[in-house]
């Protein structure tokens, strides 16, 4: 069965940041842009909520370097003709990194298994679009198909260059198996949690939904 999902790169330096800035503005990022730290050593970070798993062989960067990450539900993004999202889009900028080695993005979807499709094209496809600005038509982000891998619900980036935003899509008459994105703010300041939990499907079988929260702390209102 054949797949695809998408890569979006930037330069570096003022125009990285002034494409994250734009970034920010134009879509929706329920956390924001986080950070993280990889080393020289091997090994794996969780990006949102277990949306997707950024992954480092040994060897890959020659000093400590943090990698700029954001977890995207909407924009204004351009997908293939016939194709519609099949996952979040994930936001990678490693500015000023020398990568010796490429990185691995592992990135969940939610297309539904199927045996094959009747005119021959690409169920799901990984794609690529520009970032800054002056590679942008009207503000939109225009995708294009790059080669990638896929297993089960996820599929698998190779990223070399250093800044980049990803995502998967699917054709438009597929069923997606399920399609939940939950993320949540701290408020210490309030001895408060707020959070949202946000459920899609286009699968016509999905008629109910159940919700059950567990407090462990008697003296917080729900």
């Amino acid at each position: 069965m054949d797949y695809i999902v998408a890569l979006l790169c930037l330069p570096v330096h003022l125009s990285s940041l002034a494409a994250e800035t734009q970034l920010k503005e134009l879509c929706l990022l329920p956390s924001g842009v986080d950070q993280l730290r990889i080393s020289t050593t091997q090994g794996e970070s969780c990006l949102g909520n277990g949306d997707a798993t950024l992954i480092v062989d040994e060897g890959t960067v020659e000093m400590e370097t943090v990698v700029r990450y954001a977890v995207i539900l909407h924009g204004p993004f351009v997908y293939s003709a016939g194709y519609k999202p099949a996952s979040v889009v994930v936001y990678l900028n490693l500015e000023g990194a020398n990568l010796l080695k490429p990185l691995k993005l592992m990135l969940k979807h939610w297309c539904k298994p199927v045996e094959g499709n009747s005119d021959g094209e690409a169920v799901l496809k990984l794609l690529r679009a520009p970032h800054t600005t002056g590679e942008m038509e009207n503000f939109r982000y225009i995708f294009h198909e790059v080669q990638g891998n896929f297993l089960h619900n996820t599929a698998t980036f190779t990223i070399s260059e250093p800044q980049c935003l990803y995502c998967v899509e699917m054709k438009v008459e597929s069923q997606a198996s399920y399609n939940a994105i939950a993320f949540q703010k701290n408020v210490p300041e309030d001895n408060l949690v707020k959070f949202r939990i946000q459920f899609m499907c286009d699968c016509l079988e999905w008629n109910a939904v159940s919700l059950r929260i567990t407090v462990t702390d008697t003296n917080c209102a729900c």
